[in-house]
């Protein structure tokens, strides 16, 4: 499959549609030179870290997998703004790998990943399509993140799979105090 990048002509194409279809559907009526110029304050904002929340154990969970010298790389279906957002949040990983940059999105994403980091052990994410199957056809070890508690929101998780509710859970699953 192929990632936004090809498929719309980059990501102010595709985030344009979007946030257009997004108006559209509120029943929000808006003229196409109002369009432009709300959309490119809009994008310019998304770009940043003040539209984007982390969990609270975000940044002591990274820390300690660096401490403990193990590698991080953030495997996300978004575009190519996603490594300044995480710089802004004080984020710092080995790579950044964006469907955007790879042209795929997950599952296949992961695939790509693993041939670019063939040591990656774990991927942990909170999609049993896109991350646990995705993982596990990589050939890499799925964790399933269940921040709800609720299971895998109405996809069967497979057999086998290490659930976690929260990212400090990695920490206790590596040992890494």
């Amino acid at each position: 499959s192929s990632g936004i990048n090809a498929e719309y002509g980059g990501a102010y194409a595709w985030w344009s549609d979007v946030v257009k279809d997004t108006f559209l559907s509120s029943g929000i009526d808006i003229k196409s030179y109002q369009f432009s110029y709300v959309f490119d304050e809009i994008y310019r904002d998304f770009r940043t870290a003040k539209c984007w929340d982390m969990y609270p154990e975000t940044l002591d969970v990274l820390r300690a997998l660096k401490s403990a010298d193990m590698g991080v790389v953030v495997v996300s279906d978004f575009d190519e703004g996603l490594g300044n957002i995480l710089e802004e949040h004080g984020i710092a990983v080995e790579a950044v790998v964006t469907s955007y940059s790879a042209g795929l999105t997950k599952p296949d994403l992961l695939s790509a990943v693993r041939q670019e980091f063939p040591g990656i052990g774990w991927h942990v994410g909170d999609s049993v399509k896109r991350d646990v199957e995705g993982a596990r056809k990589a050939g890499i070890v799925p964790v399933f993140l269940d921040r709800s508690c609720g299971g895998a929101a109405g996809a069967t998780l497979p057999e086998n799979v290490l659930t976690i509710h929260s990212l400090s859970d990695v920490i206790k699953l590596l040992g890494i105090c």
